[in-house]
């Protein structure tokens, strides 16, 4: 097995990677009558998507997708792709500067900054540096926690082999 392509969040001028999501209600294809192509183990989902948490509202910025496009590419949210492969099969799509509003309640755990451990196949997000979690309410940010002094102290405790 894979370890798969994250997606991720822009957050404080920052980029983490979503390690993450304790609800369903982000970016799913087949809410715009998408379907997408897995162009590598690594992204079986097909696409990679790219949230900002912008004015305390959680917002799908870009999306990057693979997809058999045969002619003109797929809208979304009234957008077209700035890039579009057409006539292959992992012909790749790339949204940019979506800004479409995405109605999450639930929690989301950020990494970043440096990769501290090694990556499992389980969720361990105490291998990165900056980790944060944010709690949203129908995509507004409700709370938001730093739990970078909590992975730091579970990383001091683990043996790394």
């Amino acid at each position: 097995m894979t370890i798969q392509e994250p997606d991720r969040v822009l957050y404080k001028r920052r980029k983490y990677e979503l390690v993450w999501a304790d609800s369903d209600g982000l970016f799913e294809p087949e809410h715009h009558n998408l379907t997408f192509n897995a162009p590598h183990t690594a992204n079986y989902r097909g696409y990679i998507a790219t949230y900002v948490v912008k004015h305390g509202e959680l917002l799908l910025r870009n999306l990057d997708c693979w997809a058999f496009v045969e002619s003109s590419p797929p809208r979304i949210a009234g957008h077209l792709p700035t890039k579009a492969e057409s006539g292959v099969i992992f012909g790749e799509l790339a949204y940019r500067k979506l800004e479409l509003p995405t109605p999450y309640t639930g929690r989301l755990i950020l990494g970043g900054g440096e990769v501290l451990g090694p990556f499992s196949y389980g969720i361990d997000w105490s291998i990165y540096e900056l980790v944060h979690e944010l709690h949203f309410e129908q995509g507004h940010l409700v709370e938001a926690k730093d739990l970078s002094a909590e992975a730091a102290r579970r990383r001091s405790t683990t043996a790394w082999d």
